[in-house]
């Protein structure tokens, strides 16, 4: 009887994370033409970006992971900047920083939960 490592398990669940982790966060800076207009920062709606489909696919190709459930993985990265922009925005709201620029850091918040709500209401996981 052949005994797994659980550090070997470990290793390998945080690299599949890690690469799948930076591809949602990529894919959140690439959005589809019509989405996130709000906080766009990148010109990633014009001609010659890759959309969302191509990106995950192209992903997948050179990664050799399949990207099963990539909603699951979206929603996820929605959360996890939302998260980040919320303890920015307190940090700001509550005067333990000054620049006024995180004071529009809310309205993020609220536009990333917004898209999360569309993608699990549209998802059939």
């Amino acid at each position: 009887m052949r005994f797994i490592d659980p550090t070997e398990v470990s290793r390998r669940v945080s690299s599949e994370w890690k690469g799948r982790a930076r591809i949602v966060t990529e894919e959140l800076a690439t959005a589809d033409p019509d989405e996130r207009k709000e906080i766009r920062m990148m010109p990633t709606h014009l001609p010659g970006f890759p959309t969302r489909a191509e990106l995950v696919r192209r992903y997948g190709e050179k990664s050799g992971r399949s990207f099963e459930n990539f909603e699951f993985y979206y929603c996820f990265g929605m959360f996890r900047l939302a998260v980040i922009a919320q303890q920015i925005y307190y940090r700001y709201f509550h005067g333990q920083t000054k620049d006024k620029r995180f004071g529009v850091l809310i309205f993020v918040v609220h536009i990333l939960e917004r898209a999360a709500v569309k993608v699990i209401e549209e998802s059939k996981l």
